[in-house]
C-alpha cells in the first residue's frame, strides 16, 4: 500500500517556530501533562483527609479541579484542627500548587504572545487582547527555565500528593517515596523553584502636579 503524503497545513506554512520556540512549546506540553497528573490525584488526598470510603469519596468529590480541591482539603484540615508536621507539609504543598495553578490558568486561557524588547522577540503572557482599558493590561515573560522550574515543582508535588492520598499504603514502599522521605523528612519545607512573578503593567501612572503653596497671611 503506497504511503500517503503528508500535506502541510496553512498554519504550518505561515507560522514557522524558531528552535527556541519549539523548546518552549515542548516544555509547556510537559508542564501541562504533569499538572494534569497532580490534578487527577488531588481527589485521593481529599478522600484521605475526610477519612471516607474511596468509592463514597469519589461519589462526593469527583470531579475535583485544583482550585476546588485546594479549598476543600483546607476546609477539612481546618475543621479537624490539624497541626501536625504532616499537616504543615500538606499545607505548604497546597500553597505552591495554588501558585503554579495561576501559571497554568494564564497559559491555557490567555496564551502566549510575541513581545518585543531591546530589539529582540520573546514570548509573554498578556491580557492585552481582552482588557477593556489600558491600565488593566498586564505582561509576564515566559521562558523555558520558568516552565521547567514549575514542572520540577509539580514532580515533587505529585510525590507528596501520592504520599498524602488514600492510596498511599500501596506506594510508601516505592523507591520514589523512600527517596522523597530521605531527602525531605515529613515537615521539612521543600525548596520550591517556581515563584509567581508580579505582572507588569503597560500603563504609566501620571505624576501628580505639585500643589502651589498657600501664601501665608500678612500680619
Amino acid at each position: 500500500m503506497p504511503k500517503r503524503k503528508t500535506v502541510p497545513s496553512v498554519g504550518e506554512k505561515i507560522f514557522k517556530d524558531s528552535p527556541e520556540e519549539k523548546l518552549l512549546d515542548a516544555a509547556i506540553g510537559n508542564f501541562i501533562q504533569t499538572f494534569s497528573m497532580c490534578e487527577g490525584n488531588l481527589l485521593l488526598v481529599a478522600i484521605e483527609q475526610a477519612k471516607l470510603d474511596p468509592i463514597l469519596g469519589k461519589a462526593i468529590f469527583s470531579p475535583l479541579r485544583v482550585d476546588d480541591g485546594i479549598t476543600r482539603i483546607r476546609r477539612i484540615m481546618e475543621a479537624k484542627k490539624k497541626r501536625s508536621k504532616s499537616a504543615r507539609e500538606l499545607e505548604n504543598m497546597l500553597d505552591q500548587l495554588a501558585v503554579i495553578n495561576k501559571l497554568r490558568n494564564d497559559l491555557v486561557h490567555l496564551g502566549l504572545w510575541a513581545g518585543h524588547r531591546h530589539g529582540t522577540t520573546h514570548r509573554v503572557i498578556t491580557n492585552k487582547w481582552a482588557a477593556h482599558a489600558r491600565r488593566l493590561i498586564r505582561y509576564r515573560p515566559v521562558s523555558v527555565k520558568i516552565i521547567e522550574d514549575a514542572t520540577r515543582d509539580l514532580d515533587d508535588i505529585w510525590l507528596l500528593i501520592v504520599w498524602h492520598s488514600s492510596d498511599a499504603r500501596w506506594h510508601k514502599g516505592d523507591y520514589a517515596m523512600r527517596a522523597l522521605r530521605k531527602a525531605y523528612p515529613i515537615g521539612t519545607p521543600l525548596p520550591w523553584r517556581y515563584k509567581y512573578p508580579e505582572p507588569k503593567s503597560s500603563h504609566r501612572k501620571r505624576r501628580a502636579k505639585p500643589q502651589a503653596r498657600a501664601t501665608p497671611p500678612r500680619s
